[in-house]
C-alpha cells in the first residue's frame, strides 16, 4: 500500500486553561489515557487496542470552517510570514483571502467537486488558495513542486485539474506537464512576480471587483483534497482526505490529552511555529497548518532549506516550535554554528520520518540548556495521526499511544485474520474516521489497503507494549524514506530498465546522514553502462529524491525466492561484481 508515514517527535508548545469558543471536544478523561482492550479468548475482538478518549465532531461539516472558526478573536495577529517575501498577513486579512480565491474560483465556473493543483513551496499565498478552495467544495490536488513535468503530467491527467496554480519561477515546467498531459488549463501564479502575463493570486486577492464567497455546506464524506503517496507497485497513488476526516484529524490534535495547552491562550504572546514541512505533505497540510491556523499561530512559511538561513530564521523570527526530519536533527546536533542562543526560543521540537535516537535527543537537550518538549507520533497520509505521546509522557524510540478515536490490532503478517497479544512483532491495522476515504481512480489499491470492515493495513510492521505503547521496527513494503519523503523502488527500477545493456535492476534505501535514507541500485548487466550514462539518464526522468544518491552497484545476478521475488534484505551483502 502507497504511504507517506512520519515519525514525529515533539508537539506543540505553551498553555493555558481558557478554552476556544465552540471548541467541540470533550475532556480527558482523569484515568489512565490509552487502554488495551481485550475479550474472551479466540473472539473476534481480542487484543484490539481503542483509546480511552473520545472527541465530538465540529458543528460545521466544511473544514475550511471549522479550522477558521475562532480566527475573528484575533485578526490583528500576524497569521503568516513569508521568509522569502518578507511579507505578512494578518488572520483579517487570511479570512478575506480565503472569500476572494472562493469568488474568483467561482468567477471561473469552479465549483464542489472540481479540482485544481497547486504545485509549489510554502509561500503566504498557499493557505488562502487552500482553503478558500475547500470553502466553496472545489478539491485540492497538491502537488511536489520538485517534479519533473512527466511525473506533473501524470498526476493532473489523474486528478483531472481544471486549474494550475504555481509558484511563479515553475511556470515553464508546468506548460511543459500540460503539453504530455495534451490539456489545456489555466495558470495562476504565487509566491513572486511573474513577467510572463499570467495572473496572480495576490493581485486576485486584491482585486474587490471579485465577490467574496461564503463557505458552503458539503457533506462529510466530499472530498477535501487529494495527497499523491507514493506506492511500491509503481507511480504514486492519490489519496483522497475529506472533509469530516481533516476535520476529525484536527479535533484530535485539539484534544487535552495531546495539545499542549498555551495554544489556547489568546491573550497570552503569539507562538511562532515553522513551516518548513511542505503543503503537499499531510503532516504540513494536515499537521503543523492545520494547528497553527486554528489557534491563533503566527505560521512562518519557510520555502527551502538552507544550513545558514535556517539557523538564522530561528533565531530572528523567535521560532518556537519546530517540524523537523532526521537530518535537520542531526543538522542541530553537529553544527557549531547552533547554539542555546539560536535555539532560545524553542520550546518543543518535532521530528518526522523516524524517532530520534536516546544519544542525539541527549545531545540536543545540553546544546537547548533549559527543559523542552519532546513527544512522539506516528501516521500516515492515509490515517494522518495515529498515535501520540500523552501530555508529560515520554518514551523515546516508541510512536506514543492511540490518539482519541483510533483503534489499532497487530496481525499475523502469514495470517492477517489471528491478532496478536502485546510484545509481538506483526502488520499494524488501523481503524479511524481520519483515514482516507480512498485511493483515486484505483478501487483495486483501495480495496487492497481497506478490508470489508474499515480496517487499514499500514503495511508497517510493529508492536505495542502492556501500556498501549507502539513501535514500528519494520515494514512489510520497501518504500524508501528520502528527507521524510517517500520514494517507490519499483517507479525508478521502471526508468532504469529502460536503460540499454541493464538486464535486472533493484533499488533499496541505505542509511544516509544527509538524508535519511538514499535509494542505491543494484543492477545486472553483461556489458554495464557507465555509471555516469545511468545518472544522466536518470536524472532527465526523475525528480531529485529518486535520484541514486545512496549509489550504483553491479551484481551478477539479484538474489530471488522460490517465487521469483528479489529478496532486498540480502542485497546490501552482496558482493559487486569483480570486472
Amino acid at each position: 500500500m502507497a504511504s507517506s508515514r512520519f515519525i514525529l517527535l515533539a508537539q506543540c508548545c505553551t498553555r493555558s486553561s481558557s478554552v476556544a469558543v465552540k471548541r467541540p471536544l470533550v475532556a480527558a478523561s482523569a484515568s489512565h489515557p490509552h487502554t488495551i482492550r481485550s475479550f474472551s479468548t479466540g473472539g473476534a475482538e481480542d487484543y484490539i487496542v481503542k483509546s480511552a478518549e473520545s472527541i465530538e465532531p465540529f458543528q460545521k461539516s466544511n473544514y475550511t470552517e471549522n479550522l477558521l472558526i475562532d480566527s475573528h478573536h484575533w485578526s490583528h495577529r500576524v497569521a503568516l510570514e513569508c521568509t522569502l517575501t518578507k511579507k505578512a498577513t494578518t488572520y483579517g486579512r487570511l479570512r478575506d483571502q480565503v472569500a476572494r480565491w472562493g469568488g474568483y474560483l467561482r468567477k471561473l465556473g469552479l465549483g464542489k467537486g472540481d479540482v485544481v493543483a497547486i504545485v509549489g513551496p510554502n509561500v503566504n499565498e498557499t493557505s488562502p488558495v487552500v482553503l478558500g478552495a475547500g470553502a466553496i467544495g472545489v478539491v485540492m490536488a497538491a502537488i511536489n513542486p520538485t517534479y519533473t513535468p512527466a511525473e506533473i503530467a501524470d498526476q493532473l491527467s489523474d486528478s483531472n485539474a481544471k486549474l494550475v496554480v504555481a509558484f511563479s519561477p515553475l511556470e515553464p515546467v508546468i506548460r511543459a506537464a500540460l503539453t504530455i498531459c495534451k490539456v489545456d488549463i489555466p495558470i495562476v501564479g504565487m509566491g513572486v512576480p511573474a513577467d510572463t502575463g499570467i495572473p496572480m493570486v495576490s493581485d486576485i486577492f486584491d482585486d474587490d471587483r471579485i465577490p467574496f464567497a461564503d463557505a458552503i455546506d458539503v457533506s462529510g464524506s466530499d472530498p477535501l483534497s487529494i495527497l499523491y503517496s507514493s506506492g511500491t507497485t509503481g507511480k504514486p497513488k492519490g489519496v483522497v482526505i475529506s472533509h469530516e476526516a481533516a476535520s476529525i484529524n484536527l479535533a484530535m490534535l485539539l484534544h487535552p490529552s495531546t495539545l499542549f495547552p498555551g495554544l489556547l491562550d489568546r491573550e497570552g504572546p503569539q507562538n511562532n511555529f515553522l513551516m518548513l514541512l511542505p503543503m503537499f505533505h499531510v503532516g504540513g497540510l494536515f499537521g503543523v497548518h492545520a494547528i497553527s491556523i486554528h489557534k491563533g499561530v503566527r505560521l512562518v512559511n519557510y520555502a527551502k532549506f538552507d544550513p545558514k538561513s535556517f539557523l538564522r530564521v530561528l533565531e530572528d523570527y523567535q521560532i518556537s516550535v519546530l517540524h523537523l526530519v532526521p537530518s535537520l536533527l542531526n543538522f542541530l546536533v553537529s553544527s557549531p554554528q547552533c547554539d542555546a542562543k539560536v535555539l532560545q526560543y524553542v520550546k518543543s521540537i518535532l521530528c518526522g520520518s523516524a524517532p530520534m535516537s536516546n544519544s542525539g535527543l541527549t545531545k540536543l537537550k545540553e546544546k537547548v540548556g533549559r527543559p523542552i518538549m519532546f513527544q512522539q507520533a506516528y501516521g500516515m497520509t492515509e490515517t494522518m495521526f495515529v498515535t501520540m505521546d500523552p501530555i508529560n509522557e515520554e518514551k523515546v524510540g516508541w510512536c506514543g499511544k492511540l490518539m482519541p478515536g483510533v483503534q489499532a490490532k497487530v496481525v499475523d503478517v502469514s495470517d492477517p485474520s489471528k491478532n496478536l497479544p502485546p510484545n509481538i512483532d506483526g502488520e499494524l491495522i488501523i481503524k479511524t474516521k481520519s483515514q482516507m476515504s480512498g485511493y483515486l481512480n484505483n478501487a483495486e489499491a483501495t480495496a487492497q489497503a481497506i478490508d470489508a470492515d474499515g480496517w487499514l493495513h499500514t503495511g508497517d510492521v510493529g508492536h505495542y507494549d502492556q501500556e498501549g505503547y507502539f513501535k514500528i521496527v519494520d515494514r512489510t513494503k520497501d518504500l524508501i524514506k528520502v528527507k521524510g519523503f517517500q520514494v517507490s523502488p519499483s517507479e525508478i527500477e521502471e526508468v532504469l530498465l529502460q536503460v540499454p545493456g541493464i538486464q535486472d535492476v533493484s533499488v533499496t534505501g541505505v542509511p544516509h546522514d544527509r538524508l535519511g535514507e538514499a535509494p542505491r541500485a543494484y543492477i545486472v548487466a553483461k556489458a554495464p553502462p557507465s555509471k555516469k550514462s545511468i545518472e544522466e539518464f536518470l536524472s532527465s526522468r526523475l525528480s531529485e529524491n529518486k535520484q541514486l544518491v545512496g549509489g550504483i552497484v553491479f551484481v551478477d545476478a539479484l538474489p530471488r525466492n522460490s517465487t521469483g521475488k528479489v529478496v532486498k534484505k540480502q542485497l546490501q551483502q552482496m558482493k559487486p561484481r569483480g570486472d
